[in-house]
């Protein structure tokens, strides 16, 4: 039975904790709560506060307070998994992405005023998932151990950091997915999994290989359209004239660096013959079968809530007037922050200096 009198006592690691105000207003940001994996309290998510300097992927203390719900995944060995893989990729504290919010918040004002109800909108999210989220999922598994985002494509453009639900989501669907995924680590460093910059010469030798791997021709033919769907300028189909919001489009995709192999997403499945017939809904959750680029906080929030089989509404935070942190509780605090931002970093230059 859900609670309304929710500490962070009450949590455990893997609870999605979403931002909401009350009832009847949508979801606004999720974190992945990890316990004490930085220092007491604490919850990983993408947090975009400029005036604070902090638009990146980092452990922050998580706060008590009454504008937060939980939801929490019925599988405990996922849940310990997905925060796990939040603390591991945290420690990189890859960059917050404005751009995607941009593109989800006009998808979701198309929506909205195309008068697409709630159940339609997880269908919409579900055929997304099945045509691009499934690649996606696979590919940021395959870099689990190693950098989330490349430091290359550190350097502008959209689509090349995370949003609060997209991290969410992918470290849900990474951790259910790493038996199925084959990992390229960081000793892989002339070898990036990326989908972005293939060319038709590249999916012409791609069809043969995945034939000769296993694949079924219909595999080959999904991510080929997956493939045209990620380079096409209005990759989501976005009415610009419905959406309220400017238009965000795609550039020209840059070149390939020099001396890198990029290995396609789905050549890093474990058994190819699997791959059509495999069970996303029970291995994921269909909670979690979303496109992670596109969902909002609201839909993540709705997706759990229409799979109670396997997502909990565990309830509400209490409401309290908690005291206000003494000097040195700040210190103590920001310390941590310090330390953590120091060690990702050192992290990524470790990582850069072996690409070159």
């Amino acid at each position: 039975m859900a609670r309304n009198d929710l500490t962070t006592a009450d949590l455990m690691p893997g609870d999605l904790v979403f931002s909401k105000i009350n009832d009847l207003s949508n979801a606004t940001h999720v974190e992945i709560f990890t316990g004490g994996s930085h220092f007491a309290a604490t919850s990983v998510h993408a947090v975009n506060n400029p005036g604070k300097q902090m638009q990146r992927v980092m452990g922050t203390s998580f706060a008590e307070n009454d504008a937060k719900v939980v939801f929490r995944c019925n599988t405990p060995a996922l849940a310990k998994a997905a925060a796990k893989r939040a603390v591991r990729w945290s420690a990189y504290e890859n960059r917050y992405d404005k751009d995607r919010i941009d593109v989800k918040t006009a998808f979701r004002e198309m929506l909205k005023n195309l008068n697409t109800g709630d159940a339609d909108v997880r269908a919409e999210m579900r055929r997304l998932f099945n045509e691009r989220g499934r690649f996606r999922a696979i590919k940021y598994t395959a870099r689990r151990d190693g950098i989330l985002c490349y430091p290359g494509d550190q350097e502008g453009g959209g689509g090349r950091g995370m949003t609060c639900c997209m991290f969410a989501i992918i470290c849900y669907q990474a951790a259910a997915l790493t038996p199925f995924v084959k990992a390229l680590g960081q000793s892989s460093a002339f070898t990036h999994v990326s989908d972005k910059k293939m060319g038709r010469k590249d999916l012409s030798e791609l069809k043969p290989a995945m034939k000769s791997a296993g694949f079924a021709s219909k595999d080959y033919q999904q991510y080929a359209t997956y493939i045209g769907c990620i380079q096409a300028q209005n990759e989501y189909a976005i009415d610009w004239s419905v959406a309220r919001k400017t238009a965000v489009q795609k550039g020209a995709p840059g070149a390939k660096w020099v001396g890198y192999t990029y290995v396609p997403s789905i050549l890093m499945w474990q058994d190819p013959p699997s791959f059509n017939g495999f069970d996303w809904d029970a291995t994921l959750t269909s909670g979690m079968c979303l496109d992670a680029k596109i969902a909002a906080p609201q839909n993540v929030f709705e997706s759990l809530e229409a799979d109670p089989a396997m997502w909990t509404f565990v309830g509400r935070f209490a409401h309290s007037e908690a005291a206000a942190p003494t000097d040195a509780q700040k210190a103590v605090y920001q310390a941590a922050l310090l330390q953590n931002k120091q060690a990702g970093e050192e992290m990524r230059k470790d990582w850069t200096q072996r690409t070159r």
